[in-house]
């Protein structure tokens, strides 16, 4: 018996044994790599390391977003269920951060695998999260991306999403360069999911992302936002557009929507909010447009500044369309027809030129193509082909309608109208430095082409001084500031329709406008308060900005200019008199002796022509800045009535090929 016993005992040892040593062979060489790959799996963990997104700076290095290192959670689960901790997490979260303890219940109830519980917490905050010793919970380092001042710049600057990733604005233009080249490592953890060590040899570093230096400046696009924010109110707008450029170089200066978002929480505002209307919504520009339709002609020759026309006492019948004028004027000269705003008077000035050159000229300002500012959603705006005109086109284009742009191609336009004849293209970047601020690459001018003459441009600019001091711009009118515009009314079209109530009124100019540094872009969609033209509307937006700006930069201001040229001859005393009370102190010196010649050199053309007046002389003028000759000698007896032509110094312009 006890053999049997014996026997039986040693079989089934035997047969234990067999098995295990089948179990062996099938887990370590039949199935073996499976069961490697799942043990490598779960000891085992490549994370990526994100790269730093590279930060964003105004033109003067002034901080406009920034990355701030935040801390995300994130619960396994499986270990979670099978350690029986979902209830402590949840609690322990709800008490730290201060939320319902429902909200994360809700979090680990509805999910599997690897949740996140917790996105981007303060690092304050997560700091007693992070001492929390629990099996399954753990934390990742991430950057949150911070916009310092909230709202502004908002359309320039754009914004990223929950990855990191540019959305909008130079965000998501120059994403290939703010975003870096993100890292990876390896990490070694135990059965619980605890981190043992990271494997240094299977790390990879990440590289930070690029930084960009904007041509905005903070000062200017704060004085443009609170300009468009009053002048909204004042208006009953349904919202305005502002772009504020340096006509030399092409550099926007400011660029603002009024009905603007915070780039840090721009999931709370809706799609229409966050467009850029200033690139991608297009309008007809109304009498705006007058300035590359009267420079058109200007430079063809086939009109002259006193030269009178016939404007029809304000009503005009051309075939079967009917051409009206805010005001009733028997006969202008084609400055004043400019300086009126006369559809009439330039629907007139239009047909003298054919149809392919008007085309050629407008498609030269840049209209019906795209400046290529390197911002998202930029349209084209509309430009139709000759052979798609009728026979009011043309002269309808003349004064703004059946054409339409962007705010950013009237700007860029209006630029080439003013520097001297030449088109450039906008740019909101100037460089981009590296981690260590190191300039990798510099974005000069780019000049496009050559639009109209120097003398054209020299022209159309004493044309829009005279649009704002004798005509529709009086309300841009700026002390001691010499400016140039042009006001522009426009019906909106709804449903197919020109709306008999529904405006977009604007305004556009450039100061000093006999040096222009600045061109300034106001549109006003849908005033509904009081008048809601241009003239009305824009204008004063416009007077607000241009003095922000002069009060931080007195150079531009003429008294300012008055009083470094002529401090030796006319005697001034004390700081409270008004640069006005300068120039009529200058005129008395001036003239004092109306027998003889003054010398008016090294006077602005403005000043010379208002000693010229005093004196009743006539006077002709070539060049813009200050005097640099006169026909009249210095000292020269004079009689009123006799000529003097007065040369000023031209900036000089590099010429750009067609």
């Amino acid at each position: 018996m006890s053999n049997t016993r014996a026997l039986i005992a040693l079989l089934a040892t035997f047969t234990v044994f067999v098995a295990v040593m089948i179990k062996l062979t099938v887990v370590q060489l039949i199935e073996g790599d499976e069961y490697r790959f799942q043990a490598e799996r779960q000891q085992m963990k490549t994370e990526i390391v994100p790269a730093e997104r590279g930060k964003i700076y105004d033109r003067n290095k002034t901080l406009l977003a920034y990355n701030s290192a935040d801390v995300s959670f994130f619960v396994d689960r499986r270990l979670s269920r099978e350690y029986g901790n979902d209830s402590l997490i949840a609690a322990e979260f709800a008490r730290i951060l201060d939320r319902p303890v429902e909200e994360f219940e809700e979090k680990l109830e509805n999910n599997r695998g690897v949740t996140c519980v917790a996105r981007r917490v303060d690092p304050l905050r997560a700091l007693p999260l992070k001492r929390l010793d629990i099996v399954g919970l753990f934390h990742r380092e991430e950057s949150t991306r911070v916009y310092h001042y909230g709202a502004l710049a908002a359309h320039a600057l754009g914004y990223v999403d929950m990855e990191n990733r540019g959305v909008a604005g130079v965000e998501k233009s120059y994403d290939n360069i703010l975003a870096g080249e993100d890292g990876k490592r390896v990490i070694l953890r135990d059965a619980v999911g605890s981190m043992i060590t990271v494997l240094d040899e299977a790390t990879k570093p990440a590289t930070p992302g690029g930084d960009l230096v904007l041509a905005v400046d903070k000062y200017i696009q704060e004085s443009l936002e609170a300009e468009l924010d009053s002048g909204l109110v004042r208006s009953g707008g349904e919202y305005a557009v502002g772009v504020v450029m340096n006509p030399n170089t092409g550099e926007a200066l400011a660029l603002a929507v009024s009905e603007d978002f915070d780039p840090n929480q721009y999931y709370k505002f809706g799609n229409a909010v966050r467009r850029n209307k200033a690139v991608t919504d297009m309008y007809e520009p109304g009498s705006t447009f007058k300035t590359f339709a009267m420079a058109t002609l200007l430079d063809l020759g086939l009109c002259h500044d006193d030269e009178l026309v016939f404007t029809e006492e304000g009503d005009y019948h051309y075939y079967d369309v009917r051409v009206q004028d805010s005001y009733r004027y028997e006969w202008l000269t084609v400055k004043e027809i400019f300086a009126h705003s006369s559809n009439i008077g330039m629907s007139k000035l239009s047909h003298r030129a054919d149809e392919e050159t008007f085309f050629k000229y407008i498609r030269s300002f840049g209209f019906g193509n795209m400046t290529n500012v390197k911002l998202p959603g930029e349209t084209e705006g509309l430009l139709p082909k000759p052979a798609e005109w009728s026979r009011y086109t043309k002269m309808s284009m003349s004064y703004g309608y059946h054409v339409a742009v962007t705010p950013m191609q009237l700007a860029a336009a209006f630029c080439a109208v003013v520097n001297g004849g030449v088109l450039y293209q906008p740019q909101l970047v100037r460089e981009t430095l590296d981690k260590n601020g190191g300039v990798v690459e510099r974005f000069e001018p780019k000049p496009i082409r050559r639009v109209i003459s120097e003398a054209t441009s020299q022209k159309m600019r004493s044309y829009l001084e005279q649009a704002v001091e004798d005509g529709t711009g009086a309300k841009a009118r700026v002390d001691d500031v010499r400016v140039g515009g042009k006001t522009g009314t426009a019906r909106q079209v709804v449903n197919g329709e020109y709306s008999q109530t529904k405006y977009n009124a604007s305004f556009i100019g450039a100061f000093p406008i006999d040096d222009p540094q600045y061109v300034i872009l106001i549109m006003i969609h849908t005033p509904t308060v009081g008048k809601y033209y241009g003239g009305d509307v824009g204008a004063p937006i416009f007077r607000g900005v241009v003095e922000r700006i002069a009060l931080r930069n007195p150079s531009l201001r003429e008294g300012e200019e008055i009083e470094k040229t002529f401090a030796s001859a006319v005697p001034y005393v004390g700081s409270s008199r008004s640069p006005s009370c300068k120039l009529d102190s200058l005129i008395a010196a001036k003239t004092a002796d109306k027998s003889r010649m003054p010398d008016l050199r090294g006077a602005s053309l403005r000043e010379a022509v208002a000693v010229m007046s005093a004196l009743n002389l006539r006077y002709e003028l070539v060049g813009s800045g200050k005097v640099k000759s006169q026909t009249i000698r210095p000292g020269s007896r004079i009689a009123p009535g006799m000529t003097c032509v007065l040369k000023g110094e031209n900036v000089a312009m590099a010429e750009a090929t067609l």
